[in-house]
């Protein structure tokens, strides 16, 4: 007997169907038509045999939801038996508008599946603790979610220049949570060139701006069903967002008013004719900048983006920012931004890396370090 579960942090999956021992059904819950995509569940054996799931989109939002999830149909997904994650190819002979994964199990084993590889919010808080205990990291909280959850972070260096680096607003990008927090951890090291960024700056980390969502196994949105990325037209107005974090995060930047913005979200799978490392980039539009100096400083953050990142690899170009975006309200008050897609398909280690990457090229182009 082969039995499913979709109860624990980040998992997604509704109406689940035994159809026979060791075969399940499920779907993909769907925030809304675009984002039906992730999925996240565990199967339990208590017997030795094959465990074969068919993954379908949201009923409750079909047929509108098919393309954004065909468009997000994965060749493979990772699976944790408990100690780590490894990617795991779908099977060839899935039904049609259906994800199928096939895989042996050994009696008493627990296999976890997911569609990301997935970053709870719990670890996420727990190695920010580790790292506000080393010399020179503060923790700082912007407030708490809708739901009562820290939206926790860091503050490291001490110089006249402040930055925010930012991720999770859509909480199935897991990858740019590591990317985020690979950056809080480079900027605690003994590297000499984190150690004249500390000198040179105050960089405040918030890997998780949406913590219910992470929890709850959302794709793009809030408890409340809001999509932190569009919550913020007209805040550089006085707007204040409706969404309890976007609200938050925007009180933050009023008080603190940094000087530089990098906000990492995640891409799902490698484009057809994209290039390795697959990777993203967001600009805001010429209108947004209304003051010359301030469009400059964007236009020469976004050549090093383009010439020092592999952020142009998943479609070689830029895509810009809709006035509701956080970034597109920085612009109104002429703070430069970087929006940046890493990967889940490459895995924790470069998407840190590509944090630290990106940091190092942004500020060289608008902070001359």
């Amino acid at each position: 007997m082969i039995d499913l579960t979709l109860e624990g942090e980040c998992f997604n999956g509704r109406r689940p169907e035994r159809a026979a021992d060791g075969r399940w059904r499920l779907e993909a819950r769907g925030d809304n038509a675009h984002y039906c995509y992730y999925f996240h569940f565990a199967l339990h054996a208590s017997a030795s045999g094959e465990a074969v799931v068919d993954v379908a989109p949201d009923a409750d939002l079909l047929p509108d939801c098919r393309p954004s999830f065909s468009r997000h149909r994965p060749e493979a997904v990772w699976l944790s038996r408990g100690a780590g994650w490894e990617r795991h190819p779908v099977a060839s002979d899935a039904p049609p508008d259906c994800i199928r994964v096939r895989l042996p199990m050994e009696s008493g084993e627990t296999v976890a599946v997911s569609r990301m590889r997935p970053f709870p919010y719990s670890a996420a808080a727990a190695r920010l603790a580790e790292l506000a205990a080393r010399p020179g990291v503060n923790p700082v909280s912007l407030g708490r979610s809708a739901e009562g959850r820290e939206l926790a972070g860091v503050t490291i260096g001490e110089g006249p220049f402040p930055v925010l680096v930012l991720a999770g607003q859509h909480p199935a990008e897991f990858g740019g949570v590591q990317a985020a927090l690979g950056i809080a951890d480079w900027l605690g090291s003994r590297v000499r060139a984190a150690a004249e960024v500390r000198r040179r700056c105050t960089v405040t980390v918030v890997p998780v701006l949406n913590p219910d969502g992470n929890v709850g196994g959302r794709t793009g949105c809030n408890a409340r069903g809001q999509d932190l990325y569009r919550s913020f037209d007209g805040a550089a107005g006085g707007v204040e967002p409706e969404a309890p974090e976007a609200a938050l995060l925007w009180r933050w930047v009023a008080a603190q008013r940094p000087g530089l913005s990098l906000n990492f979200h995640c891409y799902t799978q490698p484009a057809p004719a994209g290039d390795f490392p697959w990777e993203g980039l967001y600009t805001v539009p010429d209108e947004a900048l209304e003051d010359p100096a301030a469009r400059e400083r964007q236009r020469a953050l976004d050549d090093a983006m383009a010439w020092e990142t592999d952020g142009l690899s998943q479609h070689g170009r830029f895509s810009l920012h809709i006035p509701g975006a956080f970034e597109y309200q920085l612009a109104r008050l002429g703070v430069p931004s970087v929006f940046y897609e890493v990967q889940d398909g490459v895995g924790p280690h470069r998407q840190r890396r590509t944090g630290v990457q990106v940091l190092r090229a942004a500020l060289g182009a608008v902070a001359g370090s």
